[in-house]
């Protein structure tokens, strides 16, 4: 389920930037901590965010180090929060 509420997303991005990016630009960025799951989570709901998490990597054939150099030449900003927080 999650797999096709992230494929309508991408569509909808898609269809709201008129195709400004690829479908992995758009998948890339909101995979983003999507594999994540809270620490209360129970092991199978971690092992179905795991799951459906690496379905979509295949469906848009990205790896790991892609997903990486993504995040690192798009998603990094140049605002701190005040402290040294990175």
């Amino acid at each position: 389920m999650l797999t096709n509420y992230f494929d309508q997303a991408v569509g909808a991005l898609k269809t709201w930037e008129k195709s400004a990016h690829t479908d992995s630009e758009y998948a890339s960025a909101m995979l983003y901590g999507l594999n994540t799951s809270d620490p209360s989570a129970t092991a199978t709901e971690t092992a179905t965010l795991q799951q459906a998490y690496n379905a979509i990597k295949t469906k848009y054939s990205l790896t790991d180090a892609q997903l990486n150099s993504f995040y690192n030449s798009s998603l990094n900003s140049n605002d701190k929060l005040p402290g040294n927080c990175n």
